[in-house]
């Protein structure tokens, strides 16, 4: 199995058009894949016999994870593939044609476990024009990050980037299926823990963004899984000269997106606490105003 590809795409509450456009970016890449699963999180019959009677027209993996959650899903695909290589794709992004041929070159040495790349975000402004931009890490992109560089800054982001190798994701028991959400981020902190990660620096995925309405029931999810992961690695991260700091603004600002007005004063507080002499700039930081 040296070198092959499995690609695992969860699907949840999609279209078969959706999925099928999915699914397509992969069949599309230059470099080929040994296997395409396609993980069923849903609990709806019809849509899992539709997506059932997809898989058996084009030559697809199905199995189905009896709704657990994206992580969990994605775990039920890690252990299914043959491949040595796993590639994460959501089943409302796609990849370029040249992504997997871009990535898996830099696989050159045992001790790289995770590659990465630049991207594009779809989404719709206030007026309903449909803009495509840089993916939200591209202005802090890095072409390698260590786990410290990690424990500062998520530089990686979303799953439909990665391409892990298989052991890797063994070794660490892939994704954590207790948080409610950042498992990609905890994922890659595990990962960047043992091995080396790299980035291509090309744009090689669109990631959809759909329901901005939605912001405020996301902001508090996302602001639960950054108090788990800052006690989770909180040890490491108070080695790390103002990165608690930066912890505390990413709480901040979710809490405060998400109406959790009590969260957002305690670690407001705790964040002037860790530098006294910059409080305007570190109330700017926390209410998202700067970077």
């Amino acid at each position: 199995m040296k070198n092959l590809i499995s690609v695992i795409i969860p699907t949840y509450c999609r279209s078969i058009s959706m999925l099928h456009t999915a699914v397509q970016s992969v069949k599309e890449q230059h470099e080929p894949v040994y296997e395409i699963i396609i993980v069923d999180d849903n609990n709806d019959r019809l849509l899992s016999k539709s997506i059932f009677s997809y898989c058996q027209k084009n030559n697809l993996i199905y199995i189905s994870s009896g709704n657990v959650g994206a992580a969990a899903a994605r775990n039920v695909g890690i252990n299914i593939a043959k491949g040595t290589y796993i590639a994460f794709l959501d089943d409302d992004d796609t990849w370029l044609p040249d992504k997997l041929s871009m990535q898996m070159p830099l696989f050159s040495s045992s001790n790289i476990g995770l590659v990465y790349s630049r991207g594009y975000t779809v989404k719709a402004d206030e007026y309903g024009n449909i803009l495509r931009v840089p993916y939200a890490t591209d202005s802090y992109f890095k072409t390698e990050v260590n786990y410290k560089d990690l424990l500062q800054q998520n530089y990686i982001g979303t799953t439909t980037q990665l391409i892990v190798k298989k052991t890797a994701l063994i070794q660490i028991n892939g994704f954590d299926e207790f948080l409610p959400s950042r498992q990609d981020y905890d994922l890659c902190l595990r990962i960047a823990k043992q091995y080396r990660c790299i980035g291509v620096n090309e744009y090689l995925f669109i990631h959809n963004i759909h329901d901005e309405g939605q912001i405020t029931a996301n902001a508090i999810t996302n602001m639960k899984g950054y108090l788990i992961l800052f006690q989770k690695y909180k040890y490491d991260i108070y080695q790390i000269t103002d990165a608690p700091r930066k912890w505390c603004y990413r709480i901040t600002r979710n809490a405060l997106y998400g109406k959790s007005y009590a969260v957002f004063f305690k670690y407001l507080f705790r964040a002037i606490l860790y530098n006294p002499l910059k409080i305007k700039e570190t109330i700017k930081k926390c209410v998202g105003q700067t970077k």
